[in-house]
């Protein structure tokens, strides 16, 4: 009788732990080597511990999510300075990932440099989000970041999927924004406000197709056809590309080849010097930035 109580114990017990878990599996790094003093630096230890609470084990959405189907991301903070005994000034990189349907690889869908990651966090205290209301620059940030790697998670896999999660992360922003979080600037064309804008914008409807051709067509598929998973990826370029002409400064645009810009010069390294051409002339346009790194395709 006895093993069997010990047995549903078991059950138990794990199906709460599983029930616990959140859609996404993230990491925290908080570089805290600018700050002199100790003690600050054992507080945000702590706060590392809320992050990894907070992002990982809530749930996010109403689907069930199986432990190898979380979403892989990553938070990079550097803090820059402290202000009084609970106020820091920092930068995140904030990045995601996808698997690759039949390899053991992934690729990235965000990495995004958050350049006013200011927020306030008191030794010990956990981090609570309430929706619809703002709760400190810390958790809009947060909750902003998770609804977005989600929503852009959703997208790589359905047309469009993950339309009620950018939403979401657009009522954060915009909750913030009144609320006057560090940050929040409609005005900052590179910055939060601006990122979740544009991919709410009907307009930038064509780029989040592109985001399903390019990862559930071709990328999942490019072991099978190479040669038509390229094809495939160049009507996402004209896709990105009907957005550039209308917002040549977009910051999901720069995001997207910041992202992407070195799995492209993979995938047309082995492409015809005609195709790889095509490429080159279609990528400087857009992504400048990186032109010397796609003019690599021509000396092939």
């Amino acid at each position: 009788m006895r093993k069997y109580f010990i047995a549903l114990i078991f059950i138990l017990t794990n199906f709460t732990a599983f029930s616990q878990q959140g859609e996404l599996n993230c990491t925290v790094t908080i570089d805290a080597e600018s700050i002199e003093n100790s003690d600050k630096k054992d507080v945000m230890n702590q706060l590392k511990a809320a992050m990894l609470e907070f992002m990982n084990n809530r749930k996010w959405t109403t689907d069930e999510y199986k432990p190898e189907e979380r979403v892989n991301c990553n938070i990079i903070i550097t803090l820059t300075s402290v202000s009084g005994q609970s106020s820091y000034q920092a930068t995140a990189m904030i990045t995601s990932t996808r698997p690759l349907y039949n390899t053991n690889k992934e690729t990235t869908i965000l990495k995004f440099l958050d350049r006013k990651f200011n927020f306030e966090y008191v030794e010990g205290s956990a981090i609570y989000y309430t929706e619809n209301t703002f709760n400190g620059n810390l958790t809009a940030m947060l909750s902003y970041y998770a609804y977005l790697i989600l929503a852009l998670d959703y997208d790589t896999f359905g047309k469009m999927g993950g339309t009620k999660y950018y939403e979401k992360a657009r009522d954060i922003a915009n909750i913030a924004q009144s609320s006057q979080g560090i940050g929040w600037d409609q005005l900052e064309t590179n910055g939060r406000f601006s990122l979740i804008q544009n991919l709410t914008n009907t307009q930038f409807a064509p780029f989040r197709e592109g985001l399903y051709i390019y990862h559930r067509q071709a990328m999942d598929k490019f072991l099978i056809n190479a040669d038509q998973s390229r094809k495939d990826i160049i009507t996402v370029f004209d896709k990105i590309k009907t957005v550039y002409n209308i917002n040549p400064t977009s910051v999901v645009i720069k995001n997207f080849f910041n992202a992407k810009v070195e799995e492209i010069i993979n995938i047309y390294s082995q492409a015809t010097p005609e195709m790889r051409q095509q490429v080159v002339s279609t990528l400087r346009q857009m992504d400048p930035l990186n032109a010397d790194k796609y003019n690599r395709l021509l000396k092939l």
